[in-house]
């Protein structure tokens, strides 16, 4: 059985009684902890705050969109995700411009 790495690579699953492979796991999930946290810290440089809510509970917390909208008092799902959301990732772009080059 194959299982996929958060690089995206697909590895034997066999390979996990190896300590090298281990490593690399935990290599791995220290980059995408350290990635998080540097991406948490910059949502928080946002100014308007719905669009900090909506990435912070969407992409951080990994909420549903039915618990971000309700966590942004949003009397729409639909709208949270298709307009608001929109208007928080260009926010983001424009305030980090070089992650989107």
């Amino acid at each position: 059985m194959l299982i996929l790495s958060i690089k995206g690579q697909l590895h034997d699953m066999e390979d996990e009684a190896d300590p090298e492979y281990i490593e690399r796991l935990k290599e791995d999930l220290e980059r995408f902890e350290q990635l998080k946290l540097r991406v948490h810290d910059e949502v928080l440089q946002i100014k308007d705050n719905k669009y900090k809510v909506l990435l912070m509970e969407y992409y951080i917390r990994n909420r549903t969109w039915e618990q971000t909208a309700m966590a942004l008092n949003a009397k729409s799902v639909k709208n949270t995700r298709e307009n608001l959301r929109e208007a928080a990732l260009k926010a983001f772009a424009a305030k980090f411009p070089q992650y989107f080059t």
